[in-house]
């Protein structure tokens, strides 16, 4: 059986529910393997966050991790595709543990800078789940989080600071000024030790300045199956300079190379 919206497809066959999104195929062997990643290193950063909106995340598989977090009260999930909203309500329940129904989740089949402009809410965290969207857009949710994670480099150019990552695709986490929470328990892919690897970096490469890494080889622990991670940080800062005007400067830049995280 096949369902087709657009560059999203879900397909059920004997093996179980497969969410492909332009071509890149999703299981419940493996998802967590971009959603984890995706997710709670933003959460973490917001620490204790309590009003989360998901962008483009009609599917649900974000919000499956963002409601791991006991903290969360509300989370907006904005789609402007029905079609998709309709796959993560229906078929896709099995994959994404049900969550659109969750009593916290507020869902509005809307365009995403028209959300923006037309909400008065501040949100602990913003989640773009797919990117895709423009400047305008990032320029009107920097006004309203201080924590803001996506795969469209807009994110970089209009927080302070900026880390990007690959975790199955390339990941901005752009912020303000972070604060450390605890993970939720259960997770495959990021833990304490991934977290724990992440200050060691910063008191080891950045001292006090808020910037935010994503771990190396000291995450292998033991697991069984690896993941191999292209990790190319680049550390950004936005500088306003006395006469007016901006610029971004990289700081401490470097490549970790292949970073091997297991699940």
């Amino acid at each position: 059986m096949e369902f087709k919206c657009g560059n999203t497809k879900v397909i059920i066959d004997n093996s179980g529910v497969k969410l492909i999104v332009n071509s890149t195929t999703f299981t419940d062997k493996d998802e967590y393997i971009y959603f984890e990643p995706l997710v709670h290193p933003a959460m973490a950063l917001a620490n204790e966050p309590k009003v989360v909106l998901i962008v483009n995340g009609g599917d649900g598989m974000a919000l499956k991790e963002v409601l791991k977090w006991d903290s969360v009260k509300e989370v907006y999930v904005v789609d402007q595709d029905r079609c998709i909203i309709d796959l993560g309500t229906g078929v896709l329940q099995p994959l994404n543990n049900n969550s659109l129904s969750d009593p916290r989740v507020k869902i509005f089949n809307e365009n995403p800078v028209d959300f923006l402009k037309r909400v008065d809410e501040n949100f602990d965290v913003i989640i773009v789940e797919y990117g895709g969207l423009g400047k305008e857009f990032y320029e009107l949710a920097a006004s309203k989080t201080n924590v803001l994670v996506s795969s469209d480099d807009y994110a970089s150019k209009v927080f302070p600071y900026s880390v990007k990552y690959t975790a199955g695709n390339v990941i901005f986490l752009a912020f303000k000024q972070p604060k450390f929470g605890n993970l939720p328990q259960g997770l495959k892919l990021v833990n304490e030790d991934f977290m724990d690897y992440i200050k060691e970096e910063i008191d080891e490469e950045v001292n006090d300045s808020g910037f935010y890494l994503m771990p190396g080889e000291k995450v292998v622990r033991t697991f069984k199956n690896v993941v191999i991670l292209h990790l190319d940080i680049s550390i950004k800062k936005v500088v306003e300079h006395e006469h007016g005007g901006r610029e971004v400067v990289i700081e401490h830049p470097h490549s970790r190379g292949r970073v091997y995280i297991t699940n």
